[in-house]
């Protein structure tokens, strides 16, 4: 049987990584021995080990370069400061990369690597997912780029150093996949190649907890409307256009995860926020509240906050973005509003709020439609069946 190994460069382990994570526990993917590779970093390693209990990972440590330019934008450099700052790490690529490639080269060579999934949360996303590619075939690997949110146009010219890189990629990769026609569309327009579309999944296990119980311990009554959003505190995911529209909705909002934006956010939202950082147990949140929100506004495609609530029964409110309406049925299974649209977002909201029953009606639709579309082992069977095709050619 051929060996599948995993690479993720991502400093979080975010949405994306948590598909390969689901992917590695998969039983029909054992027989393909996989391994995960990635880029070392304290997120990462700790979120990967309660996620994936001794998983056969191998990390890698690199020059970190990865928050440089964001953590400059939250210390205020601006304007051209910040510009000069993004042109000198284009420049710093034309260094890394030939050495990101070298040092995968090594890894997947001696990992004895037939097929390599390359997961990258967008593209041109991580240098070392592009970097990737190229290394796998060099390995005499069979290679699938995995592409989690939307392509970055081409911009000239500030992407021109990345144009040699972006026909290196589309010379390597054997397959570029994604979760929706759209980013397959959008990641078209830089890359070529065999494009496939695979539906993101989750596993359809209940919460671990009661709601009573987990209510109880984050102070909620059960005669509250309890929203819950949980997201990485990134500009992307709406929450700045959520504060606004809060403002006009009687129910309580919970919020789970980590961010540059957070302490901005939770100084704005007042006493109707909660705010709980990061939690392991981010199912038993959202099983504990009555409906759940993501406000996203761009650079996003098929979230899996979204089919975790689905999958809990929870009814949706967000946004007419990439691939969320093939998740969310606007009127069935949730309501959404346009990307930043804080008033028809507040409208969505104070709808499900006052409404019991529209809540319990749509939440059982968003159920039984992710059962129909979004399981973990439909994904999990369209990725084997690619990397046997794959295998066998190699």
């Amino acid at each position: 049987m051929p060996r599948v190994v995993f690479y993720s460069d991502c400093p979080v382990y975010g949405g994306a990584d948590r598909l390969v994570g689901y992917l590695l526990q998969d039983p029909e993917l054992a027989a393909f021995e996989p391994v995960l590779v990635h880029r070392s970093n304290r997120d990462f390693d700790l979120g990967l080990a309660e996620a994936v209990p001794g998983a056969r990972a191998v990390a890698l440590r690199f020059p970190d370069r990865v928050d440089a330019v964001e953590q400059l934008a939250a210390a205020g450099v601006s304007g051209g400061r910040l510009a000069a700052a993004k042109a000198l790490w284009r420049l710093a690529d034309l260094v890394l990369f030939p050495y990101l490639v070298l040092r995968l080269f090594v890894e997947f060579r001696d990992l004895r690597a037939n097929v390599v999934h390359v997961n990258n949360g967008g593209y041109p996303g991580a240098l070392g997912c592009r970097a990737a590619v190229v290394a796998a075939r060099l390995a005499r690997a069979r290679t699938v780029l995995a592409v989690h949110n939307q392509t970055r146009p081409f911009s000239f010219p500030r992407d021109l150093l990345e144009w040699p890189v972006d026909r290196l990629v589309s010379a390597c990769a054997d397959r570029l996949v994604t979760a929706t026609e759209r980013a397959s569309e959008s990641l078209g327009t830089r890359l070529k190649g065999r494009r496939l579309v695979v539906r993101d999944g989750v596993p359809a296990a209940s919460a671990a907890r009661q709601r009573a119980e987990v209510r109880r311990e984050l102070g909620l009554s059960e005669s509250e409307v309890v929203w819950v959003m949980t997201a990485l505190f990134e500009e992307r995911k709406g929450h700045a256009v959520l504060v606004k529209a809060a403002k006009s909705v009687p129910a309580r909002f919970v919020f789970g995860g980590d961010g540059l934006e957070r302490s901005k956010i939770e100084a704005a939202f007042g006493k109707h926020g909660l705010f709980l950082g990061y939690r392991a147990d981010s199912r038993d949140i959202i099983a504990a509240g009555d409906a759940f929100v993501l406000p996203s506004i761009h650079s996003e495609d098929m979230p899996l906050a979204i089919l975790d609530a689905m999958a809990l029964g929870k009814p949706v409110v967000s946004t007419r973005l990439a691939g969320i309406p093939e998740e969310v049925e606007d009127g069935v299974t949730g309501l959404l509003a346009e990307p930043g649209d804080a008033k028809g977002l507040a409208d969505a909201l104070t709808r499900l709020t006052g409404d019991t029953a529209l809540r319990a009606r749509m939440g059982e639709a968003g159920r039984r439609r992710f059962a129909e579309r979004f399981d973990i082992t439909t994904m999990a069977h369209a990725y084997a069946a690619l990397y046997r095709e794959l295998a066998e050619k190699s």
